[in-house]
């Protein structure tokens, strides 16, 4: 039986182990260590942020997901990997390997730019949108600058973020003493999504009072004021931004197996070119452009397909070598290769959303837009998917207070 080691349990995490299991069944036995035994639903944190969704609904715990399809869940954290060896190294142990799965994510820990001295707030993850909420909770008003930095591929989330704030200072009827302004590192608004959805936002920032700094980003923040690069100064009573990503420190340690930012480089069917037996998905994954859960799964999907073709070639070999099986596997079928793609689905305030489309996803090829939906129906349908992926997906009851 093959072991299969997967490092981080988030979206990537996850469908690598379902998919590993319905593929490849008791032939392998799945692995997944996480440092945090909680699955967090990233996309709700905005709900979060602005007081729509209290931090327990977000969240299930991990164990029991993976129990449910036979995975072993590891509550450790991962410090060193040696590929030469087949083996991790964790804070309380030692783990070996037949295939290595990494899908650890960027910004662990994120990455706090030098320049804003630790001022300002970077809801990534569940505990910094709590803090940011508890924050905003105090805020009696003033200037407000959200700022998109360089090297985040978190746009979607980003856009998500500013009307949220714009429709939480409405509500509690500070907006008209706290100008809302944005700045991002984009040379236009929305340019992932192309140039149709980039007029439409461009019309409901200016509809909501936005004030859009692009093509800067923060370089240095102070008491009350932030200096974008080229050297305007903002007002900035509060300060959210979305720091640039970093992949993980015991990732960027291991030689040949990542870019200089610690991405790990892997080709379209997820493995790397270093390591035969070790593949990636997720934010962890060294593809240009946007990185969202949509892409994520894809990756994971992909990677457990080509997982499981190894593991057969190797029991087909009697048990011959895994790397000398992992190249069998290719040259017998072909294999699965990742086609990027790049949806967002975004709640841009009361009754208002939008829906785009694009294949292949920005910064991997020429992108076409296949959708481009304003308007009342994606923010439904963003409602819609949260509680299909909580209840459905991930078995949280549906209603607060059920069994």
């Amino acid at each position: 039986m093959a072991h299969v080691l997967i490092l981080g349990g988030s979206f990537a995490g996850l469908e690598a182990a379902h998919t590993l299991r319905r593929l490849a069944g008791d032939r392998v036995r799945i692995t997944v260590i996480d440092r945090s035994p909680r699955f967090e639903f990233r996309p709700s944190l905005p709900w979060v942020i602005t007081g729509q969704r209290r931090p327990e609904d977000t969240w299930v715990p991990r164990a029991p997901l993976l129990e449910k399809i036979g995975a072993e869940f590891v509550h450790d954290e991962v410090q060193h990997i040696d590929p030469g060896k087949n083996a991790v190294i964790t804070r309380r142990g030692r783990f070996g390997y037949d295939f290595l799965l990494i899908a650890l994510g960027g910004t662990s820990p994120p990455r706090r730019p030098a320049g804003l001295g630790g001022r300002g707030w970077a809801p990534l993850w569940l505990d910094d949108s709590v803090r940011l909420q508890q924050a905003l909770e105090r805020f009696a008003g003033g200037p407000v600058v959200i700022a998109f930095q360089p090297g985040s591929p978190l746009t979607c989330a980003t856009y998500e973020l500013v009307f949220q704030l714009d429709a939480f200072l409405r509500r509690r009827g500070l907006r008209g003493r706290s100008p809302l302004a944005f700045v991002s590192y984009e040379k236009r608004p929305y340019d992932i999504g192309g140039a149709k959805a980039g007029r439409i936002m461009q019309k409901w920032l200016d509809e909501a009072n936005v004030r859009f700094f692009p093509g800067t980003f923060v370089q240095r923040a102070a008491d009350r004021w932030v200096r974008l690069a080229g050297g305007a100064s903002l007002r900035s009573d509060l300060l959210v931004y979305v720091p640039a990503y970093q992949g993980a420190p015991a990732v960027r340690a291991v030689p040949r197996l990542t870019d200089e930012d610690g991405f790990v480089v892997t080709d379209r069917t997820m493995r790397s070119p270093a390591y035969p037996n070790v593949f990636a998905a997720g934010d962890c994954v060294a593809f240009p452009g946007p990185k969202t859960g949509l892409m994520a799964e894809q990756q994971a999907r992909v990677a457990a397909a080509n997982i499981a073709a190894a593991v057969a070639a190797v029991d087909a070999a009697g048990g011959a070598a895994v790397g000398a099986a992992g190249g069998a596997a290719g040259g017998q079928r072909r294999p699965a290769e990742y086609s990027s793609l790049m949806g967002c689905m975004l709640d841009l305030g009361p009754g208002r959303g939008l829906l785009t489309w694009r294949r292949p996803a920005p910064r991997h090829g020429p992108a076409r837009s296949h959708a481009v939906l304003p308007g009342v129906l994606p923010w439904l349908a963003k409602l819609a998917f949260e509680k299909y992926f909580m209840h459905v997906r991930l078995g949280k009851p549906l209603f607060r207070g059920a069994p």
